[in-house]
Order: structure tokens, then C-alpha cells, then sequence
């Protein structure tokens, strides 16, 4: 397998490829950093007893929602949490108090000093446990085997240090705080191909490379500078974002995305074989699967099989679960509906590929997908001045961000850029001359804003 990772002020992208096949897409865009996991010193500005949950302000717009088990908290309260799940929608963060760090080998329990062992791992027994110093408890992990004893023994010194860190230092922060980052972008890849056979690592940046040298799982891996990464990277992500999958026996997956809910259909309607359904749902069950850790995929899911009978549903229903099982994802398969419908959940960690890279309410390509796709196209572009169209609800609604990041853009390729707001779906560089003379005269131009720093220009109907 392969690592590219493109990093830039926009947008970090980065892909795990199998020779040519995309395993894994992960993104990052600079001002929506993922917080699951993160934790913060927050105080509590409300508490709803018949709810049972308190409200936390750690520092964003939304109040964050914790679970109460007990009476030990009151208005004002300053307490320690780490979040569990993001926002979405209305809806506030999810946290709680109880605190864990997430290791290769454990999770250590900073709130309690019970030692278990994962459920699924069954390479593991209780006589090899250990309490160590015995201020922490810890879970062994679902891949730990006992061959990882040392290994188990040294992230848990290494973690309960940044355990005491976190302690000693909460007394002192006046919140909302962000006390721990463990959510971050380069870990968060890290973690993840640990046990993969990574042959070499491209980067875009010599600084990049430097970095990941230093990590403790990148710095024995063959870390190679292409300029040319990005390029490469935006046209596979192009070519990765079709809802439709076509199978190889002709049916086809379709997904759909909306605020509740993934919807999957399957649908034999190309297949040749459209009398074997079972074969068919059975090789929608490994798209899907693969579609789900592709794009992270999260939340709750349902997938419409074609029909099938009970026994044939109960059959799909294990295949599904050995595939979730061989491929150790984290997805919950609670089995069918009346109406034949599979139902799963999977923790919602962190937003998916479409979160990041769409705007799921106005229906188009994210502010930060926009820009670094105007970024690499200005690279190709040898212009001292640029026009560009762009959806005038998308800049409305990410004026802030535009501003910001578009000075960014024009300060690294030397480029003015002129924003026009338009009825556009997504965005256009306008590279037809008559367009051009037609913008440059402002009788048929509405100025919106004008400064020296950018024109923002709406064209009158």
C-alpha cells in the first residue's frame, strides 16, 4: 500500500491506495478541526433533570450535552470532559466525564482503575493483566495479543504520564479550555495503518516530510516529496465520488446521504444474473463495507437489499457480520425490518469524507473543497489577475472564512483574485475573453463590497 498525503492551508488531503485502488480517503478542512475524543475543561450552564443531562460550555456555539448519572454537579461548575461525539445539525457536542486515553495497545481510564479486556479480542486472558503503578485503570485493545506485554507495559507509562499532565493542570485553566488534543489529523492516520503494510509514504512538502520523520510509526517509512501529489489526489477524489457503484455483476449500489440517516439500495436492474439475488446482496455487502471505511462513513444506516426470504436474510445478516468482524470495523448490525430493511449503526467519530468535502444544506462543494480546487487551478495558471464566479449563498454564508483564506491564496501565487457572486451551482474561473469584458465593465456589474484588498461583484439580472 501506498500513503499520499497533500498538505497545504485549505484543505489536507490524503489517500491510502492499493496499487490502483482506493482504500481510504481522509480529509481535514482548516477551521472545522475534528474534536471527538478532545478534551476540555467546560462550565456547566445548565442542568435538565428530567433530560438528565447537563450543558457544557467548552468553547464553541453550541452548548455540549453530558449524560448524568448522579447529583454531584451544580451551575457554574467548572468540570473536566472529553468528547464523544461530534455536532450535527442543532444539536451540540456530545461529552462526558469520564476520561480515557485511546493507545495502540489500551485505552487507559483516567477516572477509574478498573484493568479489562476488550470483548472481541480473544488472543487475551485475564492472568496477564497487570496494575502497574496502579493509579489508572486501562482496557486491552481488540489486536493486543500477549506477544505485546512490553509493549503494553510502556504505552502505559507513556499515557499515564500525559494522564497526570491533564490533572495537574486542570486546576488551573480557566474555562473553556482545550486541554488535550488527541483528535489530529496526522495521528488519526497514523493509528490507523498500523498494522498495514505501508511501502511508501509521498508528501507534497519538505517540511511534511521532516515531521512525519519524527513520529514513531512514520520515521522507518520510505517518505518521498512529489510535487505533483496534489494534482494527483484531486483527480482521484474526482473520479471517487460518484452515490452509484457499479457491481461487477452488473447490479448497482446507490447511496444517499441526508441529516438522519445513510440510505443504500441495492439494485440489480444491470445485472445478467438477476436471478441469483443472494450472490448479488452478497457482493453489495463488500461494497458496502469497503464504502463505508472508504468514506468513514457514520451514524445511523439502512440498506434495501433486493428481496429476500427469511433464511436468506439471516444468512446475509452473518456474511455481513464476518466481513465487519475480518475487516475489525466498528459498525453494529441490528438485523432486518419488516419491510426487509438492513439496519446498522456505527459511532459517529468524526464527520465523514461528505461532511468535509460537500455542504450537505446548500447542496454543493464546501468553502474549503472550492478554494483549494481554485488554489490548484491558479498553480496551473500563469495570471496576475483572476475573475471567478461563485454561489452567492455559499459566500454569504463563509464571507469570514473567503476573506481569510483567499488573501492566503494570493499572497502564495502572486494572483489577484476578484470574487463575483452569482446563481452558480459551485464555482467557474472565467477565462472567455467577452465574459471578461463584460465583468470589467462595471455598468453591468452590481458592486457588492469594494476595498484594496478584493472586489466582490454581483452581476444584475
Amino acid at each position: 500500500m501506498i500513503l499520499l498525503i497533500d498538505e497545504n492551508n485549505i484543505q489536507n488531503r490524503a489517500l491510502l491506495m492499493d496499487e490502483n485502488r482506493l482504500v481510504k480517503i481522509y480529509i481535514e478542512n482548516k477551521y472545522e478541526e475534528d474534536i471527538c475524543d478532545n478534551i476540555y475543561v467546560g462550565k456547566i450552564k445548565g442542568i435538565s433533570d428530567k433530560m438528565k443531562v447537563a450543558f457544557v460550555d467548552i468553547g464553541f456555539k453550541k452548548e455540549a450535552i453530558m449524560p448524568l448519572f448522579s447529583n454531584q454537579y451544580t451551575i457554574n461548575q467548572d468540570v473536566i470532559v472529553q468528547v464523544s461525539r461530534e455536532a450535527k445539525g442543532n444539536k451540540g457536542p456530545r461529552v462526558k466525564d469520564k476520561l480515557q486515553l485511546k493507545g495502540r495497545y489500551i485505552i487507559l481510564n483516567i477516572n477509574s482503575k478498573e484493568i479489562s479486556i476488550s470483548t472481541k479480542n480473544k488472543n487475551f486472558n485475564t492472568q496477564h493483566l497487570d496494575n502497574y503503578d496502579g493509579r489508572y485503570g486501562y482496557i486491552i485493545r481488540t489486536n493486543t495479543t500477549i506477544e505485546d506485554i512490553k509493549e503494553v507495559e510502556e504505552e502505559y507509562y507513556r499515557l499515564s504520564k500525559i494522564a497526570d499532565g491533564i490533572l495537574q493542570r486542570k486546576s488551573f485553566i480557566k474555562p473553556p479550555y482545550l486541554i488535550y488534543k488527541n483528535n489530529e489529523f496526522y495521528k488519526n492516520i497514523e493509528d490507523e495503518i498500523l498494522d498495514k503494510n505501508i511501502e511508501s509514504i509521498k508528501v507534497n512538502n519538505e517540511k511534511l516530510k521532516r515531521e512525519l520523520s519524527k513520529r514513531d510509526n512514520f520515521k522507518d517509512k520510505h517518505i518521498i516529496i512529489d510535487e505533483n501529489i496534489p494534482y494527483f489526489i484531486e483527480e482521484v477524489i474526482k473520479n471517487n465520488t460518484s452515490r452509484v457503484i457499479t457491481m461487477k455483476n452488473g447490479g448497482s449500489v446507490i447511496v444517499d446521504l441526508t441529516e438522519a440517516f445513510t440510505i443504500i439500495d441495492v439494485n440489480s436492474s444491470l445485472s445478467t444474473n438477476t436471478n441469483n439475488a443472494f450472490e448479488i446482496n452478497k457482493e453489495a455487502c463488500d461494497v458496502i463495507i469497503d464504502f463505508i471505511i472508504k468514506y468513514n462513513l457514520n451514524g445511523n444506516i439502512l440498506i434495501d437489499f433486493i428481496d429476500l426470504d427469511f433464511k436468506k436474510r439471516k444468512e446475509l445478516e452473518k456474511y455481513v457480520n464476518e466481513i465487519i468482524e475480518k475487516k475489525n470495523l466498528d459498525l453494529q448490525v441490528f438485523g432486518f425490518t419488516k419491510l426487509g430493511i438492513m439496519e446498522a449503526s456505527r459511532k459517529r467519530y468524526n464527520k465523514s469524507f461528505f461532511e468535509k468535502y460537500y455542504d450537505i444544506e446548500l447542496k454543493s462543494k464546501s468553502i474549503y473543497t472550492i478554494l483549494r480546487e481554485i488554489e490548484l487551478l491558479l498553480t496551473q495558471k500563469n495570471s496576475s489577475e483572476i475573475y471567478i464566479l461563485i454561489n452567492n449563498s455559499i459566500y454569504l454564508q463563509n464571507e469570514s472564512i473567503i476573506n481569510i483564506l483567499v488573501k492566503e491564496i494570493e499572497k502564495k501565487n502572486k494572483t489577484k483574485i476578484k470574487l463575483i457572486a452569482s446563481d452558480i451551482k459551485n464555482y467557474k474561473i472565467i477565462d472567455d475573453e467577452l465574459e471578461l469584458n463584460l465583468i470589467r465593465n462595471k455598468n453591468n456589474l452590481s458592486i457588492i463590497e469594494e476595498d484594496d484588498d478584493k472586489i466582490i461583484i454581483q452581476i444584475k439580472k
